[in-house]
């Protein structure tokens, strides 16, 4: 096995070149997101019913796991035994593909899908677990990736039917070559755009102030410059903080609500959920982090409770993400390196996060939360995310010119958030909130971003925690565990030879290793915090039970404390 990743690491090296970025590779051997051709199947085929079954079928965008590393992140027997021993197991796993097997030698003897569906439900009900979730979906945005794709936005607005465009983006950005390329796209198809870019609209960190502030303003210019009185299309290009703010101002402006808290997520909100379909949109990322492009999730500052908090809902989406590595050119390192950080706790978190099997199910399959936990489907893009992230977030960082580092930490960051987008995050983001909020207080500045007020970027005030996070969730499942420090680059032949009680030190050790080597900010009390802010840090992450919930294991004050604790310094 260790000549064997030897090997391929080599081959997937040479393979994911900046040519191989931008056309189709010939002879590489990784697989690619996604393909149907017939040597996919015959690749897969021994990968077990499972992951065949569940092979995306669209058209390829760039790479996605070895069928070595599919095997290795041994998919199919985490979740057939998992649920194999409830009655939650996956139908298609223990129910047709064995009826379908025993079919093929006894034609007459097949159940009929009434039958298996009374079968399960009964075993459900027999151990008690009929409240549990027994499916899982995934929904994301059309994802169209390539070197130069912000250029076809224009061919894109004018299928769509669209007429009169509002773009979002900051007021660094409103000068440089993505936007450019974006207005002279649509000004190409003879399509009128409105351009939301000043900084009371458009903040380095949205606040609800400035959420309703872009969404008036969005309703005014829409009534004196559309013949409708609306945009028929948003696009928004930039960071997570424009791409939020541009789902949240679409949403107000559309669907106006009596109180501004009715569409923000419990319990500091109502989570109501739009009351009728939205415009589409199309997210053009700038950064390598967030993931924003494919997730239906607006998050932004609440001034009078002084935390973070967010807006989700599926219907919030984009449309479609061009995902372009050359917008990322003019990204400082300094901001490579927080939103890269970003991509990988997305990874790390979704991977680990609970199984969708050990959630509460819903009373209608309408009431799916967008956030359903771990996943087969989600496992995959998570594990390739964090493997991209770690082969080439530090060179992204040390070097901007380098397209390939670049262009790979942007696929990366749509690969997890599409990942995260159905499995969600849980303690490193939910922690982050207060923590990101407090700069007010302390004063933090970091160095790096276009702005003068006090900022914690919000990839840092996750990172910060992952060490702490991870040595305590590691009991839960220290395999998966042990696979993201091997991913990371742990010496680790073997996983079930290892002392699953090392897995989260492991894990860790491999997380502050490559926080030291890019000068990641040592723990919370280089942000100006202290022991004695821990209660207040506490008492502002608690209400963040959306993503909370979503942590493999109980979180109480108590667990949360000792956490903010443990990650006041980090290493060494």
């Amino acid at each position: 096995e260790h000549h064997h990743e030897h090997h391929h690491k080599h081959h997937h090296d040479q393979c994911f070149s900046a040519h191989s970025l931008s056309s189709p590779p010939q002879d590489c051997s990784p697989v690619f997101v996604p393909r149907v051709a017939a040597d996919m199947a015959r690749r897969t085929a021994k990968l077990g019913t499972l992951n065949a079954v569940l092979r995306p079928e669209v058209r390829r965008t760039g790479p996605l796991l070895t069928e070595e590393a599919l095997a290795r992140s041994r998919i199919t027997a985490r979740w057939s035994n998992a649920t194999a021993s409830s009655s939650t197991r996956l139908f298609f796993v223990g129910g047709l593909n064995s009826a379908h097997q025993s079919s093929t030698k006894t034609p007459h003897a097949q159940p009929t899908a009434r039958r298996l569906y009374a079968e399960r439900a009964a075993e459900r009900e027999s151990a008690g677990e009929s409240d549990r979730e027994y499916a899982f979906e995934m929904a994301t945005s059309a994802v169209r990736f390539g070197r130069g794709v912000t250029a076809e936005v224009g061919a894109d607005a004018a299928h769509m039917g669209a007429k009169h465009v509002a773009v979002f983006t900051d007021e660094r950005l409103v000068d440089l070559a993505p936007v450019h390329t974006v207005l002279e796209s649509l000004r190409a198809h003879g399509i009128r755009a409105e351009v939301f870019s000043s900084a009371d609209l458009v903040s380095v960190e949205p606040t609800d102030g400035s959420l309703k502030a872009a969404a008036h303003e969005v309703r005014e210019r829409a009534a004196s410059c559309t013949d409708s009185g609306h945009f028929d299309l948003f696009v928004a290009v930039g960071g997570g903080s424009v791409l939020d703010t541009c789902k949240a101002a679409m949403l107000l402006a559309t669907y106006p609500p009596d109180n501004f808290l009715d569409y923000v997520n419990p319990p500091v909100g109502r989570g109501l959920a739009p009351p009728g379909p939205l415009p589409p949109m199309i997210g053009i990322p700038t950064t390598a982090g967030t993931g924003s492009e494919v997730t239906g999730v607006s998050i932004f500052d609440l001034e009078a409770l002084n935390a973070k908090t967010g807006i989700a809902h599926r219907s919030l989406r984009p449309t479609l993400a061009l995902v372009d590595p050359l917008n990322t050119a003019s990204m400082p390192a300094e901001v490579a390196a927080a939103s890269g950080f970003d991509v990988l706790a997305h990874s790390l978190e979704s991977y680990t996060a609970l199984p969708f099997h050990r959630r509460a199910r819903p009373a209608s399959p309408a009431q799916r939360p967008s956030y359903q936990g771990s996943s087969p489907l989600t496992d995959l893009w998570s594990l390739e995310s964090l493997r991209l992230t770690g082969n080439f977030l530090e060179r992204a960082y040390l070097d901007p010119s380098d397209y390939e580092a670049r262009a790979a930490m942007i696929l990366a960051s749509s690969y997890a958030g599409v990942g995260f987008g159905s499995a969600g995050v849980h303690l490193c983001h939910g922690m982050s909130y207060p923590v990101a909020a407090g700069a007010s207080r302390t004063g933090y500045q970091h160095p790096g971003y276009p702005t003068r007020k006090p900022l914690i970027p919000h990839g840092m005030s996750v990172v910060v925690h992952a060490p702490a996070v991870f040595r305590w969730t590691a009991i839960t499942d220290p395999e998966r565990h042990l696979r993201c420090a091997k991913v990371l680059g742990a010496d680790i032949v073997d996983l079930g030879s290892e002392d699953p009680r090392k897995a989260g030190t492991l894990l860790a050790d491999q997380i502050t290793a490559l926080m030291k080597k890019m000068k990641v900010p040592n723990g919370l009390s280089a942000f100006g915090f202290g022991l004695a802010d821990v209660d207040d840090l506490v008492k502002g992450a608690l209400p963040q039970r959306r993503v909370l919930d979503i942590a493999p294991a109980e979180v109480d004050a108590q667990v949360l404390r000792s956490l903010y604790e443990d990650s006041m310094e980090v290493y060494a």
